[in-house]
């Protein structure tokens, strides 16, 4: 299934209000049976009347004005017992059409991209059975909570962009045929090799590499680099940057030693040919 979407604040489509309300109400009455309908709309209305960024509702929706997913960064998300601090993602919900089409790792990554930009160095969630999902993402299991009666993996997500390791997309045969050093054919045309974090690792793949074969990582070490390392923001075709609502990647300024690899591994597809994390890289 092909469809192309956007991520917007729930702010600018209040036509899809009534929906998204109606999809979290049904969607998480077993965690908070005091909640109405009408709770989710109070949330939107106070999400977009926040001078702070928080809370912020975000919703993919489809180049024909099709509600597909929608999720929320709070400060507190109201979980018995938490020391966690804030902030939390919460309420992620992609409709069950607009499955396994990068819905919901655009929408949570535009709101860990919000966190970030809000300077906050971590991000927390809890959830009943999506753990191996977030953890494809990059998320980190940290212990298991209830609410309401019912078990969760509350995880984290680290956003500081002080990584001590980072992660670089090649093909077999470009890192066959380096000497003791690599450098990608960006390094000349854009002067850096471009680079990600566990988290953006999936996104990077199925948006550049998806109709290339023998997909590799490299993972890298950053204390051992001998070139610099800088966060910044991605960048569109025409060089600018893009926009400023989106996570840093580490852009390498300079050839990748190879001593700094300290491993090579396989990129996998699932059966939708869509890049999955590999199990090795999992909770590093």
């Amino acid at each position: 299934m092909t469809m192309s979407f956007d991520i917007r604040s729930l702010g600018q489509c209040r036509q899809h209000w009534s929906m998204a309300a109606d999809w979290s109400f049904k969607a998480w009455a077993h965690e908070f049976p005091a909640d109405t309908v009408q709770t989710y709309l109070d949330q939107y209305i106070e999400a977009q009347d926040s001078a702070t960024g928080m809370p912020e509702v975000v919703a993919a929706v489809s180049s024909a004005d099709e509600l597909l997913g929608i999720a929320t960064l709070v400060l507190d998300d109201e979980l018995p017992g938490a020391v966690e601090p804030g902030p939390w993602l919460a309420a992620v919900y992609v409709a069950p059409y607009a499955r396994r089409i990068g819905v919901g790792q655009a929408i949570t990554m535009r709101l860990s991209a919000q966190a970030q930009m809000l300077g906050f160095p971590s991000l927390h969630l809890y959830t009943e059975d999506k753990r191996e999902w977030y953890e494809t993402m990059g998320w980190r299991y940290c212990r298991t909570g209830a609410i309401n009666g019912h078990p969760v993996s509350v995880m984290e997500l680290m956003l500081s962009p002080n990584a001590e390791r980072i992660y670089h997309l090649t093909t077999r045969q470009a890192w066959n045929a380096r000497l003791t050093k690599y450098a990608h054919a960006s390094l000349e045309t854009e002067g850096f090799i471009h680079c990600s974090t566990l988290h953006q690792l999936m996104k990077v793949a199925n948006e550049y590499y998806q109709n290339v074969n023998d997909v590799l990582v490299l993972v890298i070490e950053t204390e051992k680099l001998i070139s610099e390392v800088r966060w910044e923001l991605p960048r569109n075709p025409d060089g600018s940057p893009a926009e400023a609502v989106h996570l840093l990647y580490p852009h390498i300024y300079g050839v990748i030693n190879t001593d700094s690899v300290t491993e090579v591994v396989s990129m996998i597809r699932d059966s939708h040919n869509r890049f999955r994390l590999p199990p090795q890289l999992i909770a590093r």
